[in-house]
Formats: C-alpha cells, structure tokens, sequence
C-alpha cells in the first residue's frame, strides 16, 4: 500500500500535487518520498515475450474474467466518460442473464448529462446507486464489488495534454507544463522508455504509466468515508488494472491518439462505436470524472503500507523522511 500523501502536506513539505504521489515503477526513483512499491515493475513487464491482444480482446476478456473470478453482487461504477463506459459495455457485451440480475450502476446525474446516448440504451432499466451514498460500507455488508474504470488515462496519456500540443517536442512543452525543476528531475524516465520519447504526448503519458500508477490504483482508500474494510481487493477492483492492458500500452503507442486532444484514446473510442454503433461513442471527451465517482468531503492525510491511519503532519514527516 502505497503512502498517500496530499494537497495539504505536499505544500509544507514544498513538493507540489501530483508529485508528492509519485511511486516509480522504473530503475530510476524520482521519488520525492519514500514509497513501497505494490504493483507491477515496468522492466519486468519490458522483458515479457508475451504479445498483447489487441484493444477489443483486452477488454471483452477482462470483462469475462471479472465476471467469472466475482460471483456475487457487482456495481459497476460508471462517469459517462471514456474509461468507465469501456468497462460497463464490455461488460454487458459478455454478461449472461443471470449476471445481468447482480449487476448494479453506480453513477450521478452528471454521468447522465455526460453519455445520455448510452444510459438511455443501456443503463436507465439496471438498478442503480447514487454516488453520495455510503457504498463502502454497503459493499462491506452486501459482499459486494465495486468495479472502476480507473488507470484506464495511465495506459492513453495524461491530463496535462488539455491544453497542450501532444506532437509538440516535449523538452519544451513539458517544462513550460509542469515547471523546470520538476521537468529535470523526471527526466532520465525517458532512457527506460521502450521508444525514443518525443513528444508531448510521449513524455507524459510514460510519466503517467510509470509514476502515477500505483497511486491512482490506490486512491480511493484516502477519503475519509471510506470504510478501510473494503480495501482494494475483497470489494474494490479497477477494470484496467491487469498485465494485457499494460502490455497493450507498451506495445501500442501509436493507436493512443490520431495527433490532438479530440482523438485521445482512440482505440477505446473506436471500440464503443463498434459495440454501439452510436456515433456520440466517437465524440466523447476527456473530463475530470473523479469527483462524480466519490464523494470526496473529506481526505485522510495519509495511510501506512498496513492501512493504519496517519493523523499529523509530524507522524507523516517522520514516516515519510526517514
């Protein structure tokens, strides 16, 4: 588990968000902090022989290994964005009769708002849950999963593309994006990259798979609504945390995007449309899904690596520091 370390204390400990976070998963640790590593090793999947399967097989299989490995209640926690519709279609595309009676949607009304196409067709006739609702300690009572669309922006790129250029040479787009120090500390990534890194695009997406990964995959625990019982694992599960969509990502790189913002994620675009054929499928954009997926009122200031709470700034700094 890795130490999530937030807002408040990246400011006085003067690491800035989302560096604090970081937990490479390179030979090179720009790591502000001290982290255990929890999850996948970038060289080890490198050295893998095995090919991905292609975008399309990921996903159907994923979905049908989910399906099989959880046989009880499963929510599906659905934005309306790119990643999270990827997970409910798939898993729907696969799901028997009987699968579809344990299945419930986890959304908002801005998840509506966001894909109104595809609840309409697919989702108003499921039940559903509210986000606002308790759902850890629901999914604790009910022996329920919770399955996300999370790491699915680690294996197409990064947010900090919005406003960018992602052709732009990245040893200028970067440093104007996210500050020279920070820029020439994460630099020496690039000589693990299985590709020359050139682009906008190129930087921040290997940034994004190697650095951030282990903290999205974590994330959810740090709210303080969070019932610890429900920890990743028994009652939290991420779609696209597995080696074929990592391998996918590595393998890849260049069905990510067709040159701008408007065709990031591609192949999951394309994907929809072909399992739809709806158009808007095509359109979606990229936005800050998170906050209609939790409620976050409140962030735990930190968790050790036994999910034992950090409740000072000074127990975190002698945690964290030494």
């Amino acid at each position: 588990m890795p130490k999530q370390l937030l807002v408040t204390t990246a400011k006085r400990l003067r690491v800035p968000h989302p560096f604090c976070r970081m937990v490479s998963r390179l030979q090179y640790k720009p790591d502000f902090f001290r982290h255990k590593l929890n999850c996948e090793f970038v060289p080890d999947l490198l050295r893998s022989e095995k090919r991905a399967p292609d975008w399309k097989t990921c996903c159907l299989q994923r979905a049908a290994d989910l399906l099989k490995k959880y046989p009880g209640k499963i929510w599906l926690s659905w934005s309306g964005g790119i990643d999270s519709t990827t997970m409910v279609a798939s898993i729907l595309k696969v799901a028997s009769t009987q699968d579809f009676e344990r299945m419930t949607i986890v959304l908002s009304h801005h998840s509506v708002l966001e894909n109104p196409s595809f609840y309409e067709r697919y989702l108003q006739h499921l039940p559903q849950k509210n986000i606002l609702e308790d759902l850890s300690n629901q999914l604790v009572r009910e022996n329920a999963v919770l399955i996300t669309g999370e790491l699915g922006d680690q294996l197409f790129g990064s947010d900090f593309l919005m406003d960018a250029d992602f052709l732009e040479d990245y040893r200028i787009a970067a440093p104007r994006i996210i500050g020279t120090t920070i820029f020439e500390r994460l630099h020496p990534i690039i000589e693990e990259s299985p590709f020359p890194i050139r682009t906008a695009h190129d930087f921040f997406w290997w940034f994004n798979f190697t650095q951030k990964w282990q903290f999205v995959k974590y994330r959810g625990l740090e709210h303080v609504t969070w019932n610890l019982e429900a920890k990743y694992g028994p009652n939290l599960m991420h779609f696209f945390d597995n080696v074929d969509f990592q391998l996918w990502s590595l393998q890849n790189h260049d069905l990510k995007h067709r040159g701008n913002w408007t065709t990031y994620k591609a192949a999951a675009k394309d994907f929809l449309f072909e399992l739809t054929n709806d158009e808007a499928q095509r359109h979606l954009k990229k936005w800050q899904s998170l906050e209609k997926t939790y409620l976050v009122s409140e962030n735990r200031l930190a968790l050790d690596e036994n999910l034992k709470v950090i409740s000072s700034l000074e127990e975190l700094e002698e945690y964290a520091l030494h």
